[in-house]
């Protein structure tokens, strides 16, 4: 899973509450929704998932995986 933000540009903030309906319906899973400054947080499987949702910009998509137990990074 990737940790990601999303911008909410000023024309969809007052929908806020539908672009997040649709960013779940993508996969996103919300953690946060910050209806003042047109943000919404979570994480997804895939961040291209959510190309398209009219209205946002991701940031963010950063994805963490340990080394394998018998890997030499350790």
């Amino acid at each position: 899973m990737a940790r990601i933000t999303v911008a909410v540009d000023d024309a969809h903030v007052a929908q806020i509450d539908d672009v997040v309906a649709r960013l779940r319906a993508r996969g996103m899973t919300v953690d946060q929704v910050m209806r003042s400054v047109g943000m919404v947080s979570g994480s997804i499987d895939d961040p291209s998932a959510l190309d398209g949702v009219a209205g946002v910009q991701v940031h963010g998509a950063v994805r963490h995986q340990l080394p394998d137990p018998g890997s030499d990074v350790q």
